[in-house]
């Protein structure tokens, strides 16, 4: 059977203290030019205006106010749980993009045409027009790396392709396909990964995660993440390769201290070699920051890879065991 050319479409968001820019996010969506829209927006326990700014700015939109922060992730699958009408596609934005009045139907046509893909997203630029992100890449240690971060747009992403990872800022995905893979895992908070893992895990299943030129969307990033964005970032980024990386720990924590030293502690010891304090403040700020990220998320990863450990374990015992009593039955 052939979807239907117009899919209905489910815009979710998520908000936390995003009163100094959420406006014109909401104006934004209002403007929306998609037949059967519905926007949900999910409130992480804002202590400024913000579920009062989007209930005036989007008096269609169902507000979801919900008792306590419960992340970019968990938030999201709130909202994706609580659609109310028959949703086919979902499409995830932050509240402080810019999205286009076309947005919602050039991003999720192609999803929802074609089966082969899990999910997509588009150009990302920032508001002076430098690109954000193109797709992005999953690199070694679980670096995941946006394409063409910074770099002025000369037309050099101009091409649809498939990636590793589209972010969270702007994804679309079947509803199905999202609720079948258990939405988001919510460990990651308040943000980061996320995105990364659905993507990894809709492309071991043989889906393609694509980068769509088109539509180009302004992103203030890391509007509503805050000054440790640094800390979260390292830190889930260990739970995202204990939960997904393959093969022993020692190689991984042997190639992570050579990482470590090669970006953060080696450029503060060239620093403060050279004398340049400003420059070694800087660099001593990212390194702490990193670190710190890390050391928190040392006790999550190993905790995480000695569940997996037993749970593999489990699962070998009994495939012993069922082995043994195959054998037994073939001999009687």
């Amino acid at each position: 059977m052939t979807p239907s050319p117009a899919p209905r479409v489910s815009i979710v968001t998520v908000t936390f203290n995003a009163a100094r820019f959420v406006k014109p996010f909401c104006e934004a969506v209002a403007s929306f030019r998609s037949a059967g829209l519905e926007t949900i927006v999910v409130d992480n326990a804002s202590r400024d205006e913000t579920a009062r700014i989007v209930g005036e700015a989007l008096p269609a939109a169902t507000v979801i106010p919900s008792p306590r922060n419960l992340g970019f992730a968990g938030g999201s699958n709130l909202g994706a749980a609580r659609a109310a009408c028959d949703v086919l596609l979902l499409l995830f934005l932050n509240p402080d993009t810019r999205p286009a009045a076309d947005a919602a139907e050039r991003l999720c046509l192609p999803v929802w045409q074609r089966e082969s893909i899990g999910a997509a997203g588009c150009k990302l630029v920032f508001p002076d027009g430098r690109l954000q992100c193109a797709g992005g890449v999953i690199g070694p240690n679980g670096i995941a790396r946006q394409r063409g971060w910074a770099e002025p747009d000369h037309g050099q992403y101009d091409r649809e392709e498939a990636v590793d990872y589209v972010p969270g800022a702007a994804l679309a995905i079947r509803r199905d396909l999202f609720c079948e893979l258990g939405g988001f895992h919510d460990g990651y908070f308040p943000g980061f990964y996320e995105d990364t893992e659905l993507c990894l895990r809709l492309r071991r299943r043989g889906y393609d995660v694509l980068y769509l030129p088109a539509p180009r969307i302004v992103h203030l990033e890391s509007q509503s993440m805050g000054r440790r964005h640094l800390y979260w970032l390292h830190r889930n980024r260990l739970l995202f390769l204990a939960r997904n990386a393959r093969g022993p720990i020692g190689p991984a924590a042997a190639r992570e201290a050579v990482w470590l030293y090669r970006e953060h502690l080696r450029p503060v010891c060239a620093a403060l070699a050279k004398g340049q304090p400003r420059r070694l403040r800087l660099e001593w700020r990212r390194l702490t920051s990193v670190a710190a990220g890390e050391l928190a998320g040392v006790p999550l990863a190993l905790g995480v890879r000695w569940r997996l450990g037993r749970s593999r374990e489990a699962e070998d015992t009994a495939a012993a065991a069922g082995t043994r009593s195959s054998v037994r039955h073939a001999e009687s």
